[in-house]
């Protein structure tokens, strides 16, 4: 009796990978065979952790903190490389140290730049609709 629970207690065991608990293992299983974060999802993230801390960070920096949100530092590069290509996050160099940063207040000075561009392009052409309509007429 006593030699069949020990060799059933030691099969039990065996089956999962050491030092983990059952629920350590089934946690590991899911996120194993679960999909790993979508590429826009990195870009939010990483943009996100940038803006919110208000200062300027390293590549080492960001690397480290990439980790705590879901990014591994294979990733971490490329999706630093795209924020910058697309001006989310702006890079500058001093010296050999590249520095990021991303504020909201340079999100919000764009996007209002942006805004009265469009509003000149629309009073442009409304002028243009007006101007071809009244010839029209002529």
């Amino acid at each position: 009796g006593r030699a069949a629970a020990g060799a059933k207690s030691r099969r039990s065991r065996s089956s999962q990978p050491r030092g983990c608990t059952a629920r350590a293992t089934d946690a590991l299983l899911y996120t194993m065979g679960k999909k790993g974060v979508s590429a826009d999802e990195k870009r939010q993230r990483m943009l996100s952790m940038i803006r919110t801390s208000g200062h300027v960070w390293t590549m080492k920096d960001i690397e480290k903190g990439a980790g705590s949100i879901g990014i591994v530092s294979q990733a971490v590069k490329d999706v630093l490389k795209q924020l910058t290509d697309d001006d989310f996050v702006r890079e500058g160099k001093v010296g050999v140290s590249t520095y990021y940063w991303s504020f909201p207040a340079e999100a919000a000075t764009k996007k209002r730049g942006e805004l009265h561009r469009a509003a000149r392009d629309v009073a442009l052409l409304r002028q243009q609709v007006q101007e071809a309509e009244a010839a029209k007429q002529q």
